[in-house]
């Protein structure tokens, strides 16, 4: 993935194995040092001893060439054999070992100390007097071991740099990564006392780049790169040298500032930098793209005491105000606090609803408008919660836990059990002898993030019911992130038989071009132009159109939010298929859907 920056250096990995080698290189010098040692005092008895017998006989040829004559086998005579065969012996040994032993054992513990210390030249370093072969190569061999050890000091030196700035720098822009920024924050606090002793305020701002992703989707992470380089360089170039700037996330900044009394506010800083990232498009390759930003802003101490609580709060601010719509500024407020907290409680209550099966389905009926009956109904998932401190059961309204549900990721088996439900439901009905189809919502994050192909033919599968049975509703916002991958899996949901509808239509975004393209069965008017068609006349233009648009295509048209005989009236001079909405029934248990149909018979 990238637009990311590492804290971590395979560094370190190289230099241990390197260690790891050196310790047994050590363990196999000193090995050999110990068998070559054998060796060595082995072939200096037997050098000595046939030293020993050629000179003796060396004395004898000495003696009878001077003709001198000394009585053979007599005390005297062996006595002067050996004196001479020792001390020649001995006086050519220590000149051996002067000029080759001892250098020889200087090198061997020259290498034995280097092989356990390889990063040090500590080792005495002994001069060897001479300019023969023996003295060159003991001079050459400390030589080189020193231009080791000053070799790894300094690869040692450059590593443990590099890592340095890798743990502590982002390596795209060279701007602090987290680790440093809270580093700093500290320092910076602890130093920043006014004159009068009192604690210096500072400001804190989190930055994240609205839709960033997008541009890594379109154009490629290069590109996205350069962005990231351009906004970075703002920032450095623009705000005043004391503030401290970093990049901490994929498309998220963060600035820290001291705060002059009376000069600017913590805001302030916060304007300055949504301006420095949107005033002007990132021009690259000759192709300009624009810049957004939702911006958080937290302040110290007044938000928190802690470098770590003041970041917390920056990024509260920061959530919300990607909430508020993107492209803002919000500081921080307790009240956030309390919202975090009561949302991070929603989902658990939620989440352990979904596992212990503690959800249900409500289902508001749907109207055939030419014959007055029921041909189907919409399937609504209903959560009634019990408070742990009250003890009351209560529902919590969809739009209080869908949005979170989205937002969080948990929509995708919320949506999977809502289908499971829905057809098990459904195929019930058949048994029954109710020819109705059932109508599920799917939401935009499901329909993109699951693979609802394979789990609708799955679900259909299992529960045994007839594919024409089921109705995926699908709003046309969700699929305009991607035109033509939401095309090829409409064609992939309808070569399984199911029907399509897209749900709210006429809020969204889709042209007619696109629309023909879509293999939907029917178009369900967003309940706001019913509402109001009777008393706005844009409103009713905007139905009528909607209508029309659906008869041309071929498709069936079904109105949302019919909740009165007028609205139904209305419609049916407009030659609208279907409805569904309070005038009706409102979303209702299954059990008391069952009756309603029962009565409207």
């Amino acid at each position: 993935m990238r637009n990311t920056h590492t804290t971590t250096s395979s560094l370190p990995a190289v230099i241990q194995p390197a260690g790891e080698t050196t310790k047994k290189a050590s363990l196999i010098l000193e090995r050999k040092a110990k068998g070559q040692g054998r060796i060595l005092w082995r072939l200096f008895f037997l050098l000595t001893t046939v030293q020993i017998v050629a000179n003796y006989f060396l004395l004898e040829a000495i003696l009878y060439s001077q003709g001198i004559e000394i009585v053979r086998n007599s005390f005297s005579y062996y006595s002067l054999c050996a004196l001479f065969a020792i001390g020649s012996t001995a006086i050519v040994n220590y000149f051996v070992k002067l000029w080759l032993v001892d250098p020889l054992q200087l090198i061997k513990k020259n290498f034995a100390e280097a092989s356990l210390n390889p990063e040090t030249h500590a080792f005495p370093l002994v001069a060897v007097s001479g300019t023969d072969e023996i003295a060159q190569t003991v001079s050459a061999a400390q030589a080189m071991l020193k231009r080791h050890a000053e070799n790894l000091m300094r690869v040692k030196a450059s590593a443990e740099e590099e890592i340095q700035k890798i743990s502590h720098y982002d390596p795209l822009t060279s701007l602090p990564n987290r680790l440093l920024f809270v580093q700093k924050m500290h320092e910076m606090i602890e130093a920043g006392h006014n004159v009068d002793g009192t604690q210096r305020r500072f400001a804190l701002v989190a930055v994240d780049l609205d839709n960033f992703q997008d541009i890594n989707d379109s154009v490629g992470h290069h590109i996205g790169d350069i962005v990231l380089k351009i906004v970075a360089k703002r920032l450095k170039t623009s705000l005043p040298a004391s503030a401290l700037i970093a990049r901490t996330g994929e498309d998220e900044f963060l600035v820290f500032l001291p705060l002059k009394d009376g000069a600017y506010t913590a805001r302030d800083v916060g304007d300055k930098v949504r301006h420095l990232i949107r005033h002007e498009p990132a021009k690259i390759y000759g192709e300009n793209f624009p810049l957004r930003a939702s911006i958080g802003i937290s302040k110290f101490p007044d938000d928190g005491l802690s470098p770590e609580q003041v970041l917390k709060n920056a990024s509260l601010a920061l959530n919300r105000a990607k909430q508020d719509g993107r492209d803002t500024v919000r500081e921080y407020l307790e009240d956030f606090d309390k919202a975090l907290a009561q949302r991070l409680q929603i989902l658990r209550d939620l989440r352990e609803a979904l596992e212990n099966n503690k959800l249900m389905l409500r289902f508001q009926p749907q109207i055939n408008l030419n014959t007055g009956k029921i041909y189907g109904a919409e399937a609504l998932l209903a959560w009634f919660h019990t408070d742990a401190k009250t003890g009351e059961k209560k529902m919590i309204p969809p739009d209080t836990f869908i949005p979170l549900a989205e937002q969080s990721g948990l929509i995708v088996p919320l949506g999977e059990w809502v289908l499971r439900k829905a057809c098990e439901t459904a195929k019930e009905w058949e048994k029954q002898g109710l020819d109705w189809r059932v109508a599920v919502n799917v939401s935009g994050v499901q329909f993109h993030q699951s693979d609802l192909v394979a789990l609708t033919r799955e679900v259909l599968a299992e529960t045994g019911l007839a594919p024409h049975k089921l109705e995926l509703e699908v709003t046309e916002s969700a699929f305009m992130s991607d035109i033509d991958v939401a095309i090829e899996t409409l064609k992939s949901l309808k070569s399984l038989g199911v029907d399509l509808a897209i749900d709210d239509f006429g809020t969204g975004y889709s042209s007619l071009s696109y629309l023909r393209r879509f293999p939907v069965d029917r178009l369900k008017i967003d309940k706001t132009f019913i509402l109001d068609a009777l008393k706005d006349d844009d409103d009713a233009v905007i139905a009528k159109t909607i209508i029309a648009l659906g008869h041309s295509l071929g498709v069936l048209v079904l109105a949302e939010g019919v909740e009165t005989k007028e609205h139904e009236t209305f419609l049916k001079e407009q030659g609208c298929d279907e409805a569904q909405g309070y005038y009706y029934a409102r979303p209702m248990l299954l059990e008391d859907l069952l009756q309603f149909a029962a009565e409207k018979i």
